[in-house]
């Protein structure tokens, strides 16, 4: 019997010192978060002082650490008031669909029905090339809004539609809606078929990635990219390094792999060109050439002016003054110079252009590789093209 009640004993006793803590533990859950208490007080300050956007703003991120449906009727409040009325009737919904028996339901609807009249939609129609496809407005999540051709309303603003079409790629489209203003999107839809894949390995991060001259974003590109088959170039920009360059015919349905390792600027200058065979120099020699060519017909006009002006003087047997025929010589002898630099650059320049064949590819970087010699020793050469 002493046994048993010693057992019990062992059972009870901590159990009856883990009740007390439980309850504070649970008593510590419902502690309201300090950083949702800053945030609501930040809210109540700056709907106070008239700061409604702000307001609204700060009670939202109230509503981030403590979920509250009222707080979502104080945001839509504080939009309202602000004059975001679209905003507010998003929230205003939000709150009588979180809180359904709110007895400021009835009311809130009202409200919302009152706000809609206020609302100024405008007229968007959605057609695509083929016919047929399926129409999204800004993501899949919110369902179809019908197949194109489509007309629906919508507020001013900024939107992505989304088409999809079986056999085809899909296709987004950023639009801006503009108030007094109908909006008509035509979407054209690539046949899977005629197109082909890239898939790009950049080993420098944040390069920007370039196809036809449209930015698709900066490396790490985390999906293949899908393109209509043809001639496209490929650009890869980072600041540091030299521009990578390169023309892909694309074959439909075919897969690119294409793994780049941009070089460093210092580096690709003792290749004495960018691994995109571009090189200024020979383009700016003969524009420079082009343009003393400009100047010097501009001289010799005003030359051959004046020597018909001192032509005309001595027909007419007037005198001529010492220094009109100065002038006359400096003109001609800056017309000769500049005509005679003007070809010197063009000539120069072609020359340049033509010596400097950017379909020679040359190493960007010193290779070292170790050279035996006859005696078993060994020494350090380098390998590459300056």
């Amino acid at each position: 019997m002493k046994r048993y009640f010693i057992s019990i004993l062992l059972v009870w006793v901590p159990l009856a010192f883990m009740v007390p803590m439980a309850s504070a533990q649970s008593d510590a859950s419902k502690a309201i978060n300090p950083e949702y208490l800053k945030a609501r007080d930040k809210a109540r300050v700056e709907f106070k002082a008239g700061r409604y956007l702000e307001a609204a703003q700060a009670f939202e991120q109230a509503f981030g650490y403590s979920t509250k449906g009222n707080l979502l009727y104080n945001i839509g409040f504080c939009y309202e008031k602000a004059g975001e009325i679209v905003t507010a009737v998003e929230f205003y919904q939000r709150f009588i669909d979180a809180m359904p028996g709110s007895k400021q339901r009835a009311t809130v609807q009202g409200k919302i029905a009152a706000l809609k009249k206020q609302i100024r939609f405008q007229k968007v129609s959605v057609s695509t090339s083929p016919t047929g496809a399926t129409i999204y407005l800004d993501d899949k999540s919110k369902g179809a809004l019908g197949r194109a051709p489509l007309n629906f309303d919508l507020v001013p603003g900024q939107y992505v539609i989304l088409a999809e079409l079986k056999g085809h790629e899909a296709k987004k489209e950023k639009v801006t809606v503009y108030e007094g203003r109908p909006a008509m999107i035509d979407l054209t839809l690539m046949a899977s078929s005629e197109v082909g894949t890239i898939d790009f390995i950049v080993y420098e991060r944040d390069a920007v990635v370039m196809i036809d001259g449209k930015n698709i974003g900066k490396s790490p590109i985390q999906e293949p990219i899908r393109l209509k088959a043809g001639m496209h170039t490929l650009n890869i920009v980072k600041p540091g390094f030299v521009t990578w360059t390169r023309k892909l015919n694309l074959k439909p349905g075919s897969k690119e792999r294409l793994e780049i390792e941009l070089v460093r600027e210092q580096e690709g200058s003792l290749s004495g060109s960018s691994n995109d065979g571009s090189n200024l120099g020979p383009w700016i020699l003969g524009g420079t050439g082009i343009a003393m060519g400009v100047a010097s017909i501009g001289f010799g006009v005003v030359a051959s002016g004046l020597y018909t002006q001192l032509e005309e003087k001595e027909r007419r047997g007037e005198l001529i003054a010492s220094q009109d025929v100065d002038t006359g010589q400096t003109l001609v002898m800056t017309t000769n110079l500049l005509a005679g630099l003007s070809l010197a650059a063009v000539v120069g320049g072609v020359i340049w252009w033509v010596v400097d064949d950017p379909g020679v590819e040359r190493s960007s970087s010193l290779e070292a590789r170790v050279i035996l010699d006859g005696s078993g020793g060994g020494s350090v050469g380098f390998g590459g093209q300056f």
